[in-house]
C-alpha cells in the first residue's frame, strides 16, 4: 500500500549509527497517510545491513533494508528511490537523528502542491573536541547557515519537487545539488529540530572542508550558473568582522581551517566526513576540569598550515585563558587580559587579512579514484 511520506537513509559502514538514526525515525509521531523507511547499505565492509534489520519496527512503518554491493551514495539513492512507494520522498544521513515531530511536520509542509522543498531545523550536538565546538559555532552564524532549509543531513521534496531531476548526478554535493533545483520561494524549514554532528579535530575539519569547496566547484562546473538560485545572504567586511568579535576563538579556528585548504585544495575523491565511530560525548563544566580530554595546544597549533596561523591559535587559546581567570570581567587580572586582549585582536586581523586578500588557487588536477563517496 502506498505511503505519503518515503525516508531514504544511505548508509555505507556505519554500523556505529544506522541504530540511532533509524530508531529515532521509527519514534516519530505519526505521519498522516503513513510513513516507510528504505535503508540502502552500500559497499559496506561491516555489519551496516544487518543492524539496521534488528532494529524494533513498531505498528504502522514500514522498514525495508537493501544491502548493495557498490559502495556509491547517488546509487544508494536512486536504488532507495526505486523501492520507495511514497508521494514525497526524504533523505537522511544515517549519521543525523530526527526529533520526534520533524517527519510529520515535513509531509504537511510538502502536502501543497506546487514543488516544494522542505527541510528541519539543524542542531549540531556537543562535540568532544574542543577545536570542533568553537568551530562549529562560529559556523553556525554564516549566512547559509541562517538561510531557510539549509538541507546538510536532511532534505525532502514533493512528488512535483521529485520531478524537477531524474537519477541522482554522480556529485559530492547531492543535497546541495537537491536544493538548487528550487529558488529560495520554494523552500519551507520547519521548527522541529535534527541532530547533525560535526567532525572531531583540527585535520578532520580541513578534509571536510576541502570535500565541501570541491562539491561546490564541482556543482558549478558541470551546472553553470547553478549557484546564482542559492540566494544567501553575502556576508560583508562589516558582516565578519562582527562575527569575528562574536566568536573569538571560533574566527580564528575557523580561518585556519580556510587558509589550510586554500593551501592545499581537494579534488572530487571521497572523503570521509562522520560515521562508522561513535565519540562519546564531552563532559559539562569547564575545559580546564578534564585533563587529556583535548590536544595539547602546541600539537595543535604545529597543525596549522603557516606561522601566522599558529600565532592565532595560540593568541585565541591565550584568549580563551584569560577569560577563564577573568570570567566576569571584574579585573581580576586587567594587565595580563588587556595584554592577551590586543594579542588576540592582532591575531584576528591578520588572519582575516590573509583570508580576504588571498584567493584560492586554481585546483590541481584530481589524482586516480581510489575511494567512492557512500
Amino acid at each position: 500500500m502506498p505511503r505519503v511520506l518515503s525516508v531514504i537513509i544511505p548508509a555505507s559502514n556505519e554500523e556505529g549509527w544506522i541504530g540511532r538514526c533509524l530508531s529515532a525515525v521509527l519514534a516519530s509521531r505519526p505521519v498522516p497517510g503513513g510513513a516507510e523507511v528504505i535503508v540502502v547499505a552500500n559497499g559496506c565492509r561491516d555489519q551496516t545491513a544487518d543492524v539496521a534489520r534488528a532494529v524494533p519496527v513498531p505498528d504502522g512503518w514500514r522498514v525495508t533494508v537493501l544491502d548493495l554491493a557498490e559502495g556509491s551514495k547517488p546509487g544508494a539513492l536512486d536504488a532507495g528511490d526505486l523501492a520507495a512507494s511514497g508521494t514525497c520522498r526524504a533523505y537522511l544521513d544515517a549519521d543525523c537523528v530526527v526529533t520526534p515531530d520533524v517527519l510529520a511536520q515535513i509531509a504537511a509542509a510538502l502536502s501543497r502542491p506546487a514543488p516544494t522543498y522542505a527541510g528541519a531545523t539543524p542542531a549540531i550536538p556537543r562535540a568532544r573536541s574542543w577545536v570542533t565546538r568553537a568551530y562549529a559555532r562560529f559556523w553556525q552564524d554564516l549566512p547559509f547557515n541562517r538561510a531557510v532549509a539549509p538541507g546538510y543531513g536532511l532534505y525532502a521534496v514533493n512528488a512535483a519537487g521529485r520531478a524537477r531531476w531524474g537519477s541522482f548526478p554522480r556529485l559530492i554535493s547531492d543535497d546541495t545539488f537537491v536544493r538548487l533545483q528550487f529558488v529560495p520561494g520554494e523552500r519551507v524549514q520547519v521548527p522541529a529540530r535534527y541532530d547533525w554532528p560535526m567532525v572531531e579535530g583540527f585535520a578532520a575539519l580541513v578534509k571536510v572542508r576541502r570535500r565541501q569547496d570541491a562539491g561546490v566547484k564541482e556543482l558549478e562546473d558541470r551546472f553553470p550558473g547553478i549557484l546564482s538560485r542559492e540566494g544567501k545572504a553575502r556576508l560583508t567586511p562589516g558582516g565578519l568582522a562582527a562575527l569575528a568579535l562574536r566568536h573569538p576563538v571560533g574566527f580564528p579556528i575557523y580561518a585556519a581551517v580556510s587558509l589550510a585548504v586554500r593551501r592545499r585544495p581537494g579534488g572530487p575523491g571521497f572523503t570521509r566526513g562522520r560515521g562508522g565511530r561513535i565519540f562519546p560525548a564531552a563532559p559539562r563544566g569547564p575545559i580546564s576540569s578534564h585533563p587529556g580530554r583535548c590536544p595539547p595546544i602546541e600539537r595543535m597549533a604545529m597543525a596549522l598550515p603557516s606561522r601566522g596561523a599558529r600565532i592565532t591559535l595560540l593568541a585565541a587559546a591565550a584568549g580563551l585563558l584569560a577569560l577563564r581567570l577573568d570570567p566576569d570581567g571584574n579585573g581580576k587580572d586587567p594587565v595580563l587580559k588587556g595584554a592577551v586582549t590586543l594579542i588576540a585582536l592582532a591575531g584576528i586581523l591578520w588572519t582575516a587579512g590573509s583570508v580576504l586578500a588571498n584567493p584560492s588557487p586554481p585546483s590541481p588536477p584530481s589524482p586516480p579514484l581510489r575511494r567512492r563517496r557512500p
